[in-house]
């Protein structure tokens, strides 16, 4: 559920600057955990280190780092935000490997596990050593296995811990880089880990069915490979509302953060099999009423409209049609 995020064509200036912020995360492993961590650098949280990260400031590692010096690069002492980040990534591969091994016990897998088995020890207690509550993210990781083991397939709950993850690694970012608001970054984490999970299960839908949990296919030995017309627009219209909300608060905060979300807005709609232009967000649709508008192109997704019963609205999706 982790590895999916990151900006969909961005502008030159964007995919700089994001390279710049992948890069460092790269070189901070390396630098803290041996050069063969960089496997173990994460799309999510460097992508969430680049969208709150709203300053100019050079970051200690320059862009391909690894290409221009290989193992050979400046030495420093990395600042609490990167140590954090290099951290949480490998705890968070961690995480994942451990669950691969639970669950098909493949040899990449295993060997995975036994060559890293000290360095996600190690993350470990860097993480708790930087402040970051370790308990309470294990906690969240044991209410996961427990909707699995329940089937829960109501998206918003089935979603939830992915969600609650990720919003308290943007909160602890934020606690110590000083990005944003503390409560801001961790309600935009929370929202974009939903999608990030819900991503996942969309892809692996054929993958799973029958085979391991998905809340997007039945506990069943004989669950169809394809969502149902009615499974795909509860799908789109959840993840529309997600976007949703993360749009109309990001509006607020000036043109860096927007621009900055837009590429990585791309990336998620792309991940569900949506444009950009496919959809239409309440906050370019419903001006009169400000209510819940969500219209989806037929061509993407299936024709849907919710939440919203004005003169402008009805307008908007029938003239569509």
């Amino acid at each position: 559920m982790f590895g999916l995020l990151r900006p969909r064509d961005p502008s030159k200036s964007e995919c700089r600057d994001f390279r710049s912020a992948y890069c460092n995360l790269c070189g901070t492993l390396s630098l803290e955990y041996g050069v063969t961590t960089r496997f173990l650098v994460l799309y999510d949280f460097a992508s969430l280190a680049w969208l709150f990260s709203l300053d100019d400031t050079e970051r200690p590692f320059a862009r391909l780092n690894c290409v221009k010096g290989g193992t050979r690069f400046r030495r420093h002492e990395p600042e609490p935000a990167d140590r954090f980040l290099a951290a949480i990534s490998v705890f968070t591969c961690g995480v994942k490997i451990r669950d691969d091994v639970a669950d098909d016990g493949s040899v990449r897998a295993q060997l995975s596990q036994a060559f890293y088995r000290k360095t996600f020890a190690e993350a470990e207690q860097n993480l708790k050593s930087l402040g970051f509550d370790v308990g309470k993210m294990n906690i969240i990781l044991q209410e996961q296995q427990i909707l699995e083991d329940l089937w829960e397939r109501r998206l918003d709950v089935a979603s939830g811990p992915t969600g609650k993850a990720y919003g308290m690694v943007a909160r602890h970012m934020s606690k110590l880089g000083g990005m944003m608001a503390l409560d801001e970054c961790e309600w935009i984490g929370e929202q974009i880990g939903r999608l990030v999970f819900l991503a996942d299960a969309y892809r692996d839908v054929k993958q799973d069915a029958g085979k391991a949990y998905n809340p997007l296919t039945q506990p069943s030995s004989a669950a169809p490979v394809e969502l149902s017309s009615r499974d795909r627009q509860a799908l789109v219209e959840y993840v529309v509302s997600c976007l949703d909300r993360i749009e109309l608060t990001i509006a607020e905060r000036g043109s860096v953060l927007a621009e900055r979300w837009s590429p990585l807005r791309n990336q998620l709609l792309s991940l569900f099999g949506l444009k950009a232009s496919s959809v239409i967000l309440n906050v370019q649709c419903c001006v009169p009423c400000g209510d819940g508008f969500v219209a989806a192109d037929s061509d993407e997704c299936g024709e849907c409209c919710s939440g919203c019963c004005c003169l402008f609205c009805l307008a908007a999706y029938f003239c569509s049609k």
